[in-house]
């Protein structure tokens, strides 16, 4: 289940190629569960990134595999949007069994 709620510069064009796919070929993770929100942002303040993205994560999931989907989504949404990687910020958040409801079900892990 890992989700990524991407807040994106209204001003930059996405490339042709599935960023989610992007996303599995860049952190070497099958992507069947995978989901990337994109939201088109207007206004931004302070320090700028074209992309800020805040990924959500199973609080199962071991440190490699974290740091393979938060760099991989970092690498991936820089060659979606054709920007450097310092251009784009990921911000993990963990999220713990029971606090996620699919399909009107409680999921636990």
């Amino acid at each position: 289940m890992p989700i990524a709620q991407c807040f994106v510069d209204a001003r930059l064009v996405a490339g042709g190629e599935n960023p989610v796919e992007l996303w599995r070929d860049e952190s070497g993770i099958a992507c069947d569960e995978m989901t990337i929100n994109i939201i088109s942002s207007g206004q931004q303040f302070g320090k700028p990134y074209p992309v800020i993205a805040r990924l959500m994560l199973p609080s199962l999931w071991p440190p490699p595999q974290v740091s393979a989907l938060q760099t991989g989504l970092a690498r991936a949404l820089a060659r979606h949007f054709d920007l450097e990687t310092a251009q784009v910020l990921v911000i993990t958040q963990m999220v713990e069994s029971g606090l996620v409801v699919d399909n009107g079900q409680e999921i636990n892990w």
